[in-house]
């Protein structure tokens, strides 16, 4: 995984960043250039205490319970 701290992955991704305009090419699912570049700052800014964040509810539970017949 690239990481900000390497110097040279720091340019790739900051080059990256740079080119991505309203109407780039979806590569990262179905959001939209402003919607990714959103989420990639929230995330960037709850990691680094910044932003609170909630967990997200769950389509299939931790645990599920064992079925009963």
């Amino acid at each position: 995984m690239k990481t900000l701290a390497n110097p040279t992955e720091r340019a790739e991704i900051l080059h990256r960043l740079q080119t991505i305009v309203p109407t780039s090419q979806r590569r990262w699912g179905s959001m939209s250039a402003h919607q990714m570049l959103c989420h990639v700052t929230d995330v960037f800014r709850s990691g680094m205490g910044e932003k609170e964040v909630s967990l997200a509810p769950r389509a299939i539970p931790r645990h599920p319970r064992a079925s009963v017949h």
